[in-house]
């Protein structure tokens, strides 16, 4: 009987090892340009200017302690609209909507003329 380079006879050993092989190599590559999209794709995201805003105002009236423990700041959409979640009731999310406001304008006015 003829053996094949691996020793299996007529080659079927070494023809299912290059099988598992290509299998590995499509399953690596796919990892590779799904770690690469991912990772692309988190060094390209940034949060818009209004973003910026939103979340500066949030922390400066954290710091100041007008942010009750019950709300809290989930995300900003890129327009700017906060989106706040409250945990037992929304008591306090009426001041908060008002400090931030005030720290936007306050920001606002302060901030040097676009070009």
């Amino acid at each position: 009987m003829a053996r094949g380079a691996a020793g299996g006879v007529g080659g079927v050993e070494n023809r299912a090892t290059s099988k598992e092989a290509r299998k590995q190599m499509s399953l690596r590559h796919a990892v590779a340009i799904l770690a690469g999209a991912m990772l692309g794709a988190c060094a390209t995201v940034q949060n818009t200017p209004q973003q910026d805003l939103v979340w500066s105002a949030y922390n400066q009236c954290k710091a100041e302690g007008r942010v009750p423990a019950n709300i809290q700041l989930e995300r900003v959409e890129p327009n700017g609209r906060p989106r706040f979640s409250a945990y037992s009731s929304a008591y306090g999310a009426q001041e908060l909507e008002r400090c931030l406001n005030e720290k936007i304008s306050t920001i606002s006015q302060t901030a040097p003329p676009k070009r």
